[in-house]
């Protein structure tokens, strides 16, 4: 389900980018070039939602985008939380493409006194503030931005305090505890893999692709 909840969101950008051309209907197999998919998936992932389209004529853009707009409305008003403000929490924190897609950073946390700013938009507050802070607000996702040998600590903090979805850049693999969904994005992996792909021969690199 959370894959597709994320698939859900990448048609959303394309379907937005296609209308902006003004393109007023797609087809499923242009959908899933422009969203990294298959047309077999996109046609599964709209059937499992009940949205509609054409046999021949595809999917009117505008009620793809109504429907799936509806679909990710209770989503996209939660708050979000933001434990971590060195240099890749501060990135994170003043990205825009949170608030553009409806998940805006509510606010954040930090044990640097030289960090904090409760007064800023959005303010940054003591990591000690935290407690209150999510009685106050009901938020139910974080993003743990904290060095590694803090990581599994911050995310039990916050699961006892009500977050119950975490993404987690902390370059150390988090353990959830029962009822919290963890996402572990580790960019120097990431980037480690992207290289690795780069440094192989053509012909090796259509055969990874065709085995993945």
């Amino acid at each position: 389900m959370i894959d597709r909840i994320q698939r859900l969101t990448a048609y959303r950008r394309s379907l937005e980018l296609l209308q902006s051309a003004g393109i007023l209907s797609v087809t499923s197999p242009l959908l899933a070039e422009s969203s990294g998919t298959s047309a077999s998936v996109v046609r599964k992932d709209f059937s499992s939602f009940g949205l509609q389209g054409k046999r021949r004529g595809g999917y009117a853009i505008a009620d793809l985008l109504t429907g799936i707009s509806a679909i990710l409305e209770g989503v996209s008003r939660q708050g979000v939380i933001l434990v971590g403000c060195g240099n890749l929490g501060q990135a994170l924190l003043h990205y825009k493409g949170f608030s553009e897609g409806g998940l805006a950073i509510t606010a954040a946390f930090d044990t640097d006194p030289a960090r904090t700013n409760p007064r800023g938009r959005p303010p940054v507050h003591p990591l000690d503030k935290l407690e209150r802070i999510l009685a106050e607000s009901g938020a139910s996702i974080a993003i743990i931005a904290v060095p590694d040998h803090a990581a599994q600590k911050t995310l039990e903090t916050l699961a006892a305090h009500g977050i119950r979805g975490v993404l987690n850049f902390a370059p150390v693999h988090l353990h959830a505890p029962a009822g919290v969904h963890v996402r572990n994005v580790n960019l120097e992996m990431e980037l480690e893999s992207v290289a690795w792909l780069a440094s192989l021969p053509r012909s090796a690199e259509h055969l990874e692709r065709k085995d993945s």
